[in-house]
């Protein structure tokens, strides 16, 4: 395969230089060629000479540039190495070229090449190296005057170097070329560097030519791949250069996707899709900004030419140039012609129903999530709606309606579940996989049609699914699917890949189990004309690892947009009175002015909502509105809020006892003012405290009022006795509920003498008052006493005359 690639190549080179038959008569890679390890699954040597290498340290095959697997070794900078045997000293000619291709993926001092007697002394001949101190690339000849077995001295050492940058992530060709009068280094094609030496020849040496290694001493282990590794005995000349280097620096899946805003149609979010360490992006306007992922918003829309330059740890430097279309073209988006009506009306709005939109301006608007949303204008306003145009969909099959064809997977089809790695297609999750519990987890499209239903793989990277298609250069796709996972435990993550490179992934929380979910990007084609599209799995663990897919889609993206004019042909106006308050039971007489056919809502609580000024009594504060012709013969719109104010609430002082010919007090609270009744005998029955001294039981109300006006009433019984009695309670139950929770004296209120003391049966004193209005709780020294009879005696003095009582009492729990 490798060989092939090659070929393809040298057929390129040829084709390409058609007009230049003169030079390329002059490449002859055959010629002079002494040693070629290709790697193709080995490391013989390819040119018939037998300069075989032999691996050392258990050193493995990996990928070449070209993709192609076991066709290049990896090298772990360890002690991995390959050595080539030089008896003969066919690896010692002057002159030669030497040629090998590498991939870094270290910073540290490294060897690529190195020749030299690994014996006692370790006398070098030649080298090529990275990162040596100040120098990025740099390769030595040693002079043919110094002995093999002698450590060189510097005069007679010939260095070519190079202190640029290159990618680590890139495969780079370096070809090193000496004819006894000039030293030249070519990187990737291009002449780097080149030294004229004050000697003629190379030193000659059976020794050791090892690829990744220096010597014992200073091993220098190289890290990375390298590839194609080629000794020639004479001079490349460029054309041949040029041959050798193709293809050389070229990008490794350098790539980014992109979204925009709907609404604000050039705002982009750009993501690479790259695994590289730092991105910078000259946006095509002027801006740059660095970061993975970054949010621009462009002046006005059209098409950028966007150039993401993307850096490594070892500082390099690629880039990719793509260009994106976010022109806006005008197109028939909204079904709804210009319309004129009257302010505060609605309109719902016709369109073709595209499934990415946004509607503009937001006020006056409702409904916006959905393509025909409605609009209340109360002036003239034009609506925008932006909009994504369908398109064909690239993808074949993107539905599965047509069953497991038109696209590739590394999983295996199978008609139902029995394993990972497994996927089939169905209707119905529960069709294939007896082990999910949706039973109403079907297909995305309508519910009635297929998807590709999956139990993930343990393998890493394997396609779910992947199709090829063809693109067209410079146009950007929206690239979208559906999936759903099934399972709480090991939940899947979908992920998109656009040629080998990760797009993004669609993950679910744990709350979206068996809900279908949708993942969209942008994607420019650039110079694409077919592009590789792959939906691979992100877990690989297992089990419970299943989720289904359908409706992937590739189609040209192209936003849109479209105008709809609402002219306001009348504007009506009408008053209502102004919000108000009223107290419980009470009423407000609305008013509404300006316009005629009124009609008041809610009706309840109004007299008659056909009225310009029906009469409200609400049960409940109320927001009535009223609807009403205005001139023009526009409906117009008012409101007014009956607000229902809560009454005060009226506390009294308790009922009073007085002997015939005595006086007392009564009182009330909790309100603005009050008004008591009878008023005889009071000299001002607005007042909150009134002296009474009624000749007979007399009942006395009062009413009162807050501020708003709403009133509660309140009730005190003044009873008048001829002779000293008293009412005393034979017992009580302190259980907090409100009812005989204390033992009192009822009607000793205004005594101006009063004792009181309780005691238990082994003769303490548990409770004592000279406060009519204190009462006994049941507890003594803070605790509650258990239930029982105890003793009271009571000693006071009314208008009636002293008074004294000895009883018991009961204390009930």
């Amino acid at each position: 395969m490798k060989h092939l690639m090659i070929c393809r190549i040298l057929l390129l080179v040829c084709c390409f230089s058609f007009f230049q038959i003169d030079s390329f008569s002059q490449v002859n890679l055959n010629n002079g060629l002494v040693a070629w390890l290709p790697f193709n699954g080995n490391s013989q040597d390819a040119s018939g000479n037998n300069n075989n290498g032999s691996p050392q340290n258990g050193i493995q095959l990996t990928t070449d540039r070209f993709g192609n697997a076991n066709s290049a070794y990896i090298f772990d900078g360890v002690d991995d190495h390959i050595i080539i045997q030089d008896q003969s000293e066919k690896l010692s000619t002057t002159p030669f070229s030497t040629v090998v291709w590498f991939q870094t993926s270290s910073t540290n001092l490294q060897a690529i090449i190195g020749k030299r007697n690994f014996g006692p002394t370790n006398a070098q001949q030649f080298n090529i190296a990275l990162y040596k101190p100040g120098i990025s690339l740099s390769a030595q000849v040693i002079s043919d005057e110094m002995p093999c077995p002698v450590d060189l001295t510097p005069s007679r050492l010939s260095t070519s170097s190079y202190n640029g940058s290159f990618c680590q992530e890139q495969w780079h060709c370096v070809i090193v070329s000496f004819d006894g009068a000039l030293q030249k280094m070519y990187l990737d094609g291009q002449l780097v560097s080149q030294h004229v030496p004050n000697f003629t020849k190379m030193l000659p040496c059976p020794s050791d030519l090892r690829l990744g290694n220096w010597w014992s001493g200073d091993p220098l282990w190289f890290k990375g791949k390298l590839d194609d590794f080629r000794w020639y005995n004479r001079v490349l000349n460029d054309q041949e250069v040029q041959v050798l280097s193709a293809g050389s620096g070229s990008a490794v899946n350098l790539d980014f996707v992109f979204n925009v805003n709907t609404c604000t149609s050039s705002t982009v979010n750009f993501r690479s899709s790259s695994s590289v360490a730092s991105i910078q992006w000259r946006l095509g306007d002027g801006n740059i900004k660095t970061g993975n992922t970054i949010t621009h918003t462009y002046p006005v829309n059209g098409k950028y030419s966007i150039t993401m330059i993307a850096g490594s740890t070892a500082g390099c430097v690629d880039s990719l140039k793509k260009d994106i279309d976010l022109t806006l073209q005008q197109a028939n988006v909204v079904l709804t012609p210009d319309t004129a009506m009257c302010g505060g009306d609605s309109v719902r709005f016709r369109t073709t129903s595209p499934t990415q939109f946004c509607w503009t301006p937001s006020n006056s608007l409702f409904d916006t999530d959905k393509a025909n949303a409605f609009a209340v204008p109360f002036s003239a306003t034009t609506y925008k709606l932006y909009a994504e145009l369908p398109g064909t969909n690239l993808v074949k099959n993107g539905n599965f309606s047509g069953g497991n064809q038109d696209f590739q997977s590394d999983l295996q089809f199978t008609p139902s579940r029995t394993g990972d790695g497994q996927y089939g297609i169905a209707n119905k999750a529960t069709q294939w996989n007896n082990l999910v519990t949706c039973t109403a987890c079907v297909d995305h499209t309508d519910g009635n049609g297929l998807m590709l239903v999956a139990d993930g793989s343990v393998v890493p990277d394997a396609n779910v699914w992947s199709q090829q298609m063809p693109v067209v250069a410079g146009k950007t796709y929206r690239i979208s699917f559906w999936a759903v996972v099934f399972q709480v435990g090991e939940i899947p993550l979908p992920t998109l890949y656009i040629k080998d490179s990760k797009a993004g992934e669609l993950s679910f929380s744990s709350g979206e189990i068996s809900q279908w979910k949708k993942f969209t990007v942008l994607w420019s084609a650039g110079n694409e004309t077919s592009v590789k599209l792959s939906i691979r799995n992100a877990t690989i663990t297992s089990p419970g690892n299943w989720f289904a897919i359908d409706d992937i889609e590739v189609v040209p993206y192209q936003l849109a947009y479209d105008t709809v004019n609402i002219k306001i042909s009348g504007q009506g106006v009408i008053a209502a009175s102004a919000d108000t308050s009223i107290c419980r039971g009470g009423f407000a007489q609305l008013l509404a002015t300006g316009g005629s056919n009124y009609l008041w809502s809610p009706s309840a609580g109004l007299s008659d909502p056909t009225l310009s000024n029906p009469v409200a009594s609400p049960a409940a504060t109320t927001k009535y509105y009223v609807s009403a012709t205005a001139v023009g013969g526009c409906r117009a719109r008012d409101s007014v809020v009956i607000t229902i104010q809560q009454p005060p609430t009226v506390i009294t002082s308790p009922d009073l006892n007085l002997c015939a010919g005595g006086t007392g007090t009564i009182s009330a609270s909790g309100a603005a003012t009050y008004l008591w009744s009878p008023a005889t005998g009071m000299t001002d029955p607005t007042l909150s405290t009134q002296p009474v001294a009624p000749l007979q039981t007399t009942g006395y109300a009062v009413v009162g009022r807050d501020v708003k006006g709403c009133a509660d009433t309140g009730f005190v019984k003044v009873t008048v006795s001829k002779e000293a009695s008293i009412l005393i309670p034979n017992a009580f139950t302190p259980n907090a509920d409100g009812i005989n929770d204390c033992f009192r004296i009822p009607n000793a209120n205004g005594a101006p003498q009063f004792e009181l003391a309780v005691f238990n049966r082994f003769g303490e004193k548990v409770f004592y008052t000279k406060d009519p209005l204190t009462c006994w709780d049941g507890k003594f020294k803070g605790k509650d006493q258990a239930a029982g009879t105890f003793v009271y005696y009571l000693k006071m003095l009314n208008g009636c005359g002293e008074i004294f009582r000895k009883g018991t009492v009961t204390l009930v729990r």
